[in-house]
């Protein structure tokens, strides 16, 4: 089955930010996912139909693409973007077991427009700066607060 990666990346930080029940299951399944990213470069990934065994039908329907769909790659550029994905993932999903939902639902806030930014060109290609300039103005307060919760 193919599914776009970048999409499941955001139905499952979108889920973490609304603190929804099948976050861990969404989590489990976007950091395989994420690091098979990072190994083919391909954004939109043939994976198993086991891969979203735990997750909803309408989250395997939402990240599920038609066969004749435009295979994305990952950018050069937009490999630090996916570097904090996975942190993020891997840091939601030990927040999530640890309880701590006010920092998952604070993190997953401030992470969830990131898989489009890698997916479709939004700001880093309209602004050619670096991650830490972006991050600084716009995230700094969602950090600071997930970091605190």
């Amino acid at each position: 089955m193919l599914i776009d990666s970048m999409e499941l990346a955001y139905e499952t930080f979108q889920g973490c930010r609304l603190r929804a029940l099948y976050s861990e299951a969404l989590l489990t399944a976007l950091i395989p996912t994420l690091e098979e990213v990072r190994e083919t470069g391909l954004l939109v990934l043939d994976v198993p139909e086991s891969h979203l065994e735990p997750l909803p039908s309408d989250f395997k329907r939402a990240t599920e693409c038609r066969p004749d769909v435009e295979r994305k790659t990952l950018h050069n550029r937009d490999q630090q973007w996916l570097r904090l994905c996975y942190i993020s993932a891997v840091e939601l999903r030990r927040l999530w077991a640890d309880g701590a939902h006010r920092a998952v639902r604070s993190l997953g806030y401030a992470m969830h427009n990131v898989p489009y930014e890698i997916s479709s060109g939004g700001l880093p290609r309209l602004m050619p700066i670096s991650i830490q300039k972006w991050l600084d103005p716009f995230w700094g307060f969602e950090f600071r607060v997930a970091a605190f919760h």
